[in-house]
């Protein structure tokens, strides 16, 4: 018996995994929700820049800080907020990734739109990522 061609395969299973409503709608939520934080991580630079010419080595030093630790303790406090809530309700996992994604979006406001504070507006990112980041783990054990 020959081995199965893995490009087929692969189409194959991605066309299981589109046919099944929560893996489909975490797929999609997550691809929108990535495309955003592709975004925000491309326009912050600049907005750095120019409201805080002085700071460009804080600001790397510290979003760096803020995407590697937050985001990591905010992936695994993610994922152990989903396992302890999951047996009190089956909705406890899209919760917590829709609590995190709109909790998210007031503090990118405020750190935006705060432009007489370097260190407020950082601040309000890292929280950002933060927060944001509780939406991996419980997203991919729903899948």
């Amino acid at each position: 018996m020959s081995p199965k061609n893995p490009v087929k395969a692969f189409i194959d299973n991605v066309g299981v995994v589109f046919t099944l409503p929560t893996a489909r709608n975490v797929l999609i939520a997550s691809s929108l929700r990535n495309f955003g934080g592709m975004i925000v991580s491309s326009f912050l630079p600049v907005f750095f820049g120019r409201n805080f010419p002085g700071f460009k080595a804080e600001y790397a030093y510290l979003n760096a800080l803020a995407l590697s630790v937050g985001g990591l303790v905010a992936s695994l406090a993610g994922g152990i907020m989903a396992d302890k809530f999951e047996k009190k309700s089956y909705m406890s996992k899209a919760m917590i990734c829709m609590s995190g994604c709109i909790l998210s979006v007031p503090l990118i406001a405020l750190g935006t739109l705060t432009t007489g504070n370097f260190y407020l507006s950082v601040l309000c990112y890292a929280l950002k990522v933060f927060v944001s980041g509780t939406y991996s783990g419980p997203a991919i054990t729903m899948i």
